[in-house]
C-alpha cells in the first residue's frame, strides 16, 4: 500500500483507503503526532505511540541547516532576525492549536498526553531509546541498522555544539520556551518508563 503519512493530506487519504483494518501495517510512522492520532485511529482501533523527542533548539538549527540551499546561505542570525524559527512546533503538533496563542494550560495539557500516551525515546540517548523501543515492542535484532542511525547522530549533534552554540542558541530557546519545557519533562519521563522493559539476560 503506497501511502505517505507524513503530511496531513496522506493521512486523510491512508484513512479513506482504510489503512488501519488493511492488517498491512504495523507501524505507521508521521510527525503529524495529533493529526494521526485524531484521524487514523478511534477507541475500536488504538494505536500505542513511541516517540523521539530532540532537544528543541538543536531541531530548530537542524531545519535552518537543511534550508541552505534554499536560503542562499543566510547566516543562523540573520534567520533568527527575519522570524523564520517556529515558535513552540512539538507543542502545537500534540494539540493540534496552530495559527493561535498558547497558554501555560496547553502546556501542561501537552505534557499529560505524553505521560498517559507515549513511550519516550530522547536523541540525546539514542541508541538506549532504540534498544527500549526494540524490547517493548518485540522487535527482532537491528543492530547494523542502529550503528547506522547513531553514527549519523554523533556526527550532526558534534557540528551543532561546536558552531553554534551561543546567543543564537539562547533566542531559539526562548522562542521555543513551551517546547523546552516539555522536551524538559520528556527526559524525566524517559527515566521513570525504563522500568516498563524489562531487561534480557
Amino acid at each position: 500500500m503506497n501511502v505517505d503519512t507524513s503530511t496531513p493530506t496522506g493521512l486523510m487519504r491512508a484513512r479513506d483507503l482504510g489503512i488501519i483494518h488493511s492488517g498491512l501495517m504495523d507501524i505507521i510512522y508521521s510527525p503529524e503526532f495529533g493529526f494521526t492520532a485524531k484521524t487514523i485511529f478511534s477507541p475500536e482501533n488504538q494505536a500505542s505511540v513511541f516517540f523521539l523527542f530532540r532537544d528543541p533548539v538543536e531541531r530548530s538549527i537542524s531545519i535552518w541547516e537543511h534550508s541552505q540551499e534554499k536560503l542562499s546561505g543566510m547566516k543562523l542570525e540573520e534567520y533568527i532576525k527575519l522570524g523564520n524559527i517556529e515558535k513552540n512546533p512539538l507543542t502545537r503538533l500534540i494539540l493540534q492549536k496552530h495559527g493561535v496563542e498558547l497558554h501555560n494550560e496547553d502546556k501542561y495539557r501537552a505534557m499529560e498526553i505524553i505521560r498517559r500516551k507515549v513511550l519516550v525515546g530522547l536523541t540525546s540517548r539514542l541508541e538506549e531509546s532504540l534498544e527500549r523501543f526494540r524490547r517493548f515492542y518485540g522487535w527482532p535484532d537491528w543492530t547494523d541498522c542502529v550503528n547506522k542511525i547513531i553514527a549519523s547522530d554523533h556526527e550532526l549533534k558534534n557540528t551543532l555544539e561546536v558552531q553554534y552554540k551561543g546567543p543564537a542558541w539562547s533566542v531559539i530557546a526562548h522562542e521555543n520556551d513551551y517546547d523546552m519545557e516539555l522536551y524538559e519533562y520528556a527526559t524525566v519521563l524517559f527515566d521513570e518508563q525504563a522500568s516498563l522493559v524489562e531487561q534480557e539476560p
